[in-house]
């Protein structure tokens, strides 16, 4: 897993994770980020959403203020255990 992404409007991104297999977004799911929401400390703090346009998705989505159907991909956080049993989590957007 990369320590950080470099995000910006119009770039291209795949999920790295099922998000949500009934509807398509399944790793590997290509788009466009459309925006980008961070909560009052912006930049560099994680996103609150990034909105992204997918190229192949005509399920439920929300319309930015631009007019464009976007979906809004949310951090999701991750645990596991290392080899000591310790347990540890992690949180990113699955881009």
């Amino acid at each position: 897993l990369e320590a950080e992404i470099l995000l910006a409007k119009g770039c291209r991104v795949m999920l790295t994770s099922n998000v949500w297999i009934e509807a398509g977004l399944v790793n590997g799911s290509m788009g466009v980020v459309e925006d980008i929401l961070f909560q009052e400390e912006g930049p560099p703090a994680l996103p609150t959403a990034v909105f992204i346009k997918f190229d192949k998705y005509d399920r439920p989505t929300i319309t930015s203020l631009e007019g464009k159907e976007v979906v809004p991909i949310i951090p999701i956080k991750r645990s596991w255990e290392d080899k000591n049993g310790t347990t540890c989590s992690r949180t990113q957007l699955p881009i």
